[in-house]
């Protein structure tokens, strides 16, 4: 009887054992596969509505914590100007927005771009861009000049 109550004693501790790590390896992989933090992006879209000709460039993005449903982020370009944009994430899908910035000899575009992550969200290759430019289409559903481009992007920190 001692031999049984003992072996019950060791099911129990090996169980709670499992349990506990267990819960502290998913919470800790929960924990990595966030968003939130330094990347390197490099954008590749038109350089007007309908072109066939190519842009890319380069941003950093400092992605703060979510709030809500959605996470706010600075981005500043290769020319050094910091722009506002928001995030959101399902799940290993990322989405960002944000206005690219133009002047009077720039196309203005918003720029929708979505991903998925790798390898605890330290990477996104093949991500796709939309692109909706600031002029009018009635053509299109969206009624403005839309296109589409790529991004890939690493974390930094």
């Amino acid at each position: 009887m001692k031999s049984t109550m003992s072996n019950r004693y060791r099911i129990a501790f090996l169980l709670a054992a499992i349990s506990l790590t267990l819960i502290l390896s998913s919470s800790s992989g929960l924990a990595a596969k966030s968003f939130e933090g330094k990347w390197s992006f490099t954008v590749t879209i038109p350089v007007a509505p309908g072109s066939n000709q190519n842009q890319t460039f380069t941003l950093t993005i400092d992605a703060f914590p979510r709030q809500g449903l959605h996470g706010r982020m600075l981005i500043t370009d290769a020319e050094n100007r910091t722009l506002p944009g928001v995030w959101r994430k399902a799940g290993k899908k990322v989405s960002l927005t944000y206005e690219l910035p133009c002047s009077g000899d720039e196309q203005c575009a918003s720029l929708v771009l979505l991903g998925k992550a790798k390898s605890s969200f330290t990477r996104i290759k093949n991500g796709d861009v939309i692109v909706m430019w600031d002029s009018d289409d009635d053509r299109n559903p969206a009624l403005f000049d839309t296109s589409n481009g790529s991004f890939s992007a690493t974390r930094l920190e």
